[in-house]
């Protein structure tokens, strides 16, 4: 699926572009999943720190690596105070 608005690709869209009617046809188990999972990165991103490698998917960790998935967590809902 690609996002109306900002042409992103995603397999759900970004929740600020989704309509309503598609932000109701998600599976609210789906979306806290994908949330959590963005959560359990960052907090190991965090933890790990910039220049180390990922246990999760053996990449380095750079400041963009994180922004990637930080600022995608805050477009799904997620909450920085979580973290």
């Amino acid at each position: 699926m690609e996002c109306q608005n900002c042409e992103k690709k995603s397999l759900i869209g970004c929740k600020k572009c989704l309509s309503d009617e598609d932000l109701k046809d998600l599976d609210k188990k789906a979306m806290a999943k994908t949330i959590s999972s963005y959560r359990m990165l960052l907090r190991h991103y965090y933890e790990v720190g910039v220049g180390g490698s990922s246990k999760f998917t053996g990449c380095r960790i750079t400041d963009n690596l994180i922004d990637v998935i930080q600022n995608r967590f805050i477009e799904l809902g997620g909450k920085m105070e979580s973290l």
